[in-house]
């Protein structure tokens, strides 16, 4: 466990809420959503209130993708702060907020520096992370929703690239240990006995004939457009939807 200062930092993050002073903030705990299908459908009918929605693979769909914000965080806070959270799902609160996106709650004992910890600790934080933690939640979000697992765990996978390639742009003095754990977050490395890592996509690298910088494409659409009748003008920037005319493999 590491310094107050330190929570203080993490908050500071889109969505994170570190400290034992938040916890009076979360609607759900993780490994409840996990084991509680009646958890889930409460979870379920406020997104689709908030998304303004009532079509429940749109709702479970964009919570796919505003969960990848978590994973955002996580990586980061290992780059920029040298900490690391422990991420079980008996950890982790949830606040649904405006328009679907997420609080994250963290108490401030699961906030670790990294120095502290052997790299087998750190490389158990992020497999827990992938395999006991998002992996069954998008499972019980899915059974409920309809949503695809599939499409959410890539929303979260195509997340991490993108925020690895902005790290290394602003901390080039990093790129080896961006590249590292970048690798234990969407490799097999971690997983043993042919088991894959379920954030192991690929994604292909788009440069703007613009002169705009690059960014990676994702393998599927969010599904946000469809709240606005179908509009594909309202697709995200990085949809698979949109015509492009130059891709090259990243």
């Amino acid at each position: 466990m590491i310094d107050q200062q330190a929570s203080l930092n993490l908050s500071q993050y889109k969505g994170l809420m570190v400290g034992d002073a938040f916890l009076h903030n979360m609607d759900f705990v993780v490994e409840d959503l996990i084991a509680s299908p009646s958890h889930v459908e409460n979870l379920i009918s406020i997104l689709c209130e908030q998304m303004d929605t009532k079509n429940r693979v749109i709702a479970g769909t964009i919570f796919g993708k505003k969960y990848s914000v978590l994973a955002m965080n996580l990586f980061k806070a290992i780059i920029e702060q040298g900490t690391i959270l422990d991420a079980h799902p008996s950890q982790v609160g949830l606040k649904p907020d405006k328009k679907g996106s997420m609080q994250f709650i963290f108490k401030e004992s699961t906030v670790h520096s990294i120095s502290s910890l052997s790299i087998r600790q750190v490389q158990m934080m992020i497999y827990t992370f992938i395999d006991t933690h998002l992996q069954p939640l998008f499972e019980a979000i899915a059974a409920k929703s309809g949503s695809k697992v599939t499409h959410m765990l890539s929303l979260v996978a195509h997340n991490l690239y993108q925020t690895s390639k902005k790290l290394k742009l602003e901390h080039p003095e990093k790129v080896e240990e961006i590249d590292t754990y970048f690798a234990l977050f969407i490799s097999d490395k971690l997983f043993v006995h042919g088991k894959p890592n379920p954030l192991s996509f690929e994604f292909d690298l788009y440069d703007p004939e613009n002169g705009d910088d690059s960014y990676y494409v994702r393998k599927h659409c969010c599904l946000s457009y469809l709240r606005y009748d179908g509009d594909k003008a309202r697709c995200c920037g990085t949809c698979p939807f949109i015509d492009r005319t130059k891709k090259k493999n990243g």
